[in-house]
């Protein structure tokens, strides 16, 4: 089993106070599950799945310190860190040096409001930016060069650049979407919506958001926060991909529609009424890595070949320090 690297990123932080529609409700397909038995978790070693670890100071000067590290993209050698406090672009080599800073914050051409999310298309080196604010979608080349903005319809909180497409979720924070996932055609301006929205549920559907990944073949995955389900993006259309199977500890369905508000779900997913699964997924061709909540969060290896798992708490024998989760996947590399 070909295992991961881990490239651990350390960080200066800065501590301060008119379109086509297309209406597609199903996203179809047959998909692999991975069942997980929440009550007999194990320790997991880092050794077990992770090659080696790698650390990368970044350099520190007055355009380079950050005050988050929000997201990050990792291409043709360079670290794209995107900090949402300084509605800003950090740009390091895979050494650490700083190389640029994208800033275009501003209300002319080419300029944004505020950073809601970016993604990078490696197939082109198209740098993509989203601003909820005026619902707009910002073109730029790598070197921050603008190249072109698309006016969209929808909010675009998250969003990944695919192929001259965008897959973007609402996130349904004003309470104006009918949908939350969203396929926008660059070339035509044609939008097909999937994952529509309950009108019962609006509460829980914007303060739960939804992300986005990608694996080893470059395909974008997607999950809600509070769903089971992992779909996936590819030339042929969005589809069905993984299933995590919680067993008698699945939220059912109905849960949403009884008396219930929002902190009192928070705490019942605290004290580990039910089994969640809120964040990352990482692939490769022989491995899936990803993290869940019962009550305490844990993680999962699944080795694709054998289709066998181990799951628990994560002890790194490598270097003995205390692990945490990686944030983005490069080919087989944590990061």
């Amino acid at each position: 089993m070909k295992k991961f690297n881990i490239f651990t990123i350390l960080v200066c932080i800065l501590i301060n106070g008119g379109c086509l529609i297309n209406t597609e409700n199903n996203i179809v397909g047959l998909c692999d599950t991975i069942s997980i038995d929440v009550k007999t978790p194990s320790e997991i070693l880092l050794s077990s799945f992770v090659d080696n670890v790698t650390y990368v100071s970044l350099e520190t000067n007055k355009k380079s310190v950050l005050s988050a590290v929000d997201k990050m993209y990792v291409y043709k050698d360079e670290i794209y860190i995107l900090d949402k406090k300084q509605d800003a672009i950090i740009v390091f080599s895979v050494e650490g040096e700083f190389k640029r800073k994208i800033d275009r914050k501003g209300n002319g051409p080419g300029e944004y409001i505020e950073i809601s999310d970016f993604s990078i298309d490696t197939s082109n080196g198209f740098l993509l930016i989203s601003d909820t604010n005026t619902r707009k979608l910002h073109l730029y080349q790598t070197s921050g060069d603008f190249y072109k903005s698309y006016q969209s319809s929808r909010l675009n909180s998250f969003c990944e650049l695919f192929d001259k497409q965008v897959l973007s979720y609402s996130d349904n924070n004003l309470y104006s979407e009918k949908f939350n996932l969203h396929l926008i055609s660059l070339e035509n301006n044609k939008t097909t919506d999937y994952l529509p929205i309950d009108p019962n549920l609006k509460d829980f559907q914007s303060r739960t958001g939804g992300q986005f990944m990608k694996n080893h073949e470059g395909h974008i995955l997607f999950k809600e926060s509070l769903g089971y389900n992992i779909y996936k993006l590819d030339s042929s259309g969005i589809k069905n991909y993984y299933f995590i199977d919680f067993g008698e500890y699945k939220m059912p369905e109905n849960y949403f529609r009884s008396e219930i508000k929002f902190d009192e779900l928070i705490y019942s997913l605290n004290d580990g009424k039910y089994a969640v699964y809120p964040t990352i997924f990482m692939e490769t061709k022989e491995i899936i890595f990803f993290r869940y909540q019962f009550g305490d969060y844990r993680h999962i290896t699944y080795d694709k070949i054998s289709k066998k798992s181990d799951h628990g708490y994560i002890t790194d024998d490598i270097n003995y320090l205390f692990f945490v989760s990686p944030i983005y996947i490069n080919n087989n590399e944590m990061y």
